[in-house]
C-alpha cells in the first residue's frame, strides 16, 4: 500500500508531540527558552520529525490518526529508552571535563531533555 504525503506530513507532525508535551510540562521553568538556542535542540527535535516520517511510510497506516500516533510513538519511544542512561554518573567520569553544551553553568543534553 502506497502511503500518500498528507500521512506522511502527519507522520512528521507526530514526531513533534513528544517534545511539545515536554514544553508544555516544563513551561514554568525558567530554562526552557535556553534549550530553543541550541543547536542540538533542534537537531533532536528533525531527527524525531524524521524518525515519525520514516516509521510512518515504512508501517502504512490506512487513517489519518493511525499516521499520527505511528508519527509520535517512534520519537516517543525512542527517546524514552534513551533517558535510562544514568548520564549524571557518566558526567562525573568525566574528570570534570564539561564536553556539553553551556548555558547557565551547566550543560545542554538531549538526554537531560528527554529525561523530562
Amino acid at each position: 500500500m502506497q502511503v500518500t504525503d498528507t500521512f506522511l506530513w502527519l507522520g512528521l507532525l507526530g514526531g513533534i508531540i513528544p517534545d511539545t508535551l515536554r514544553i508544555i510540562q516544563e513551561r514554568y521553568t525558567s530554562n526552557i527558552p535556553n534549550y530553543f538556542k541550541q543547536p542540538m535542540f533542534w537537531i533532536g527535535l528533525i531527527l524525531q520529525m524524521g524518525l515519525g516520517a520514516l516509521v510512518t511510510w515504512l508501517l502504512a497506516p490506512t487513517t489519518g490518526i493511525q499516521a499520527l500516533l505511528i508519527g509520535y510513538s517512534a520519537p516517543s519511544i525512542l527517546t524514552k529508552l534513551a533517558s535510562k542512561f544514568n548520564i549524571d554518573d557518566h558526567d562525573q567520569q568525566d574528570k570534570g571535563e564539561n564536553k556539553g553544551l553551556q548555558y547557565n553553568n551547566t550543560s545542554f543534553s538531549l538526554l537531560r531533555w528527554w529525561k523530562r
